[in-house]
Parts: structure tokens; sequence; C-alpha cells
């Protein structure tokens, strides 16, 4: 017969598995976003990189919100 106290220990691991998804899930959609922002701050210190013109910033925090709402 099995004890009481191995059904507590059954939720932990999928709580545990759940988190890291969601972990996963933000790594990956933020991983273009700091990609982004650094590729536009090298264009802007004269390596190559993505250059913003008088229009940038706006387009660079579309671009941003546009990535965090898919």
């Amino acid at each position: 017969m099995a004890s009481s106290a191995a059904t507590p220990l059954a939720a932990p691991p999928r709580r545990t598995l759940l988190g890291l998804s969601v972990l996963l899930l933000c790594a990956l959609a933020l991983g273009p976003v700091l990609g982004l922002v650094a590729f536009s701050m090298a264009g802007n210190s004269g390596a190559a990189g993505l250059q913003l013109g008088s229009d940038g910033p706006r387009q660079l925090l579309n671009t941003v919100a546009l990535v965090l709402v898919v």
C-alpha cells in the first residue's frame, strides 16, 4: 500500500517543469529584443550596425513592442 506522503511529491516536479518552460519562453522572447537593442547601440557608436535616422528611436520602440506582443 502506498503511503500518503508520496502523493504531495508528484506536484512539485510538474510545477517545476512549468516554471522552467515559462522561463525558457521568456528568454526566447527577450533574446531578439536584447540583440536588436545591442545592434542599434553599436550603430550609434560608429561601428557597423543599425543606422537610426531622425525617426529611429520611435521605430526601435515599435519593433521592441511588436516582438513583445508576439
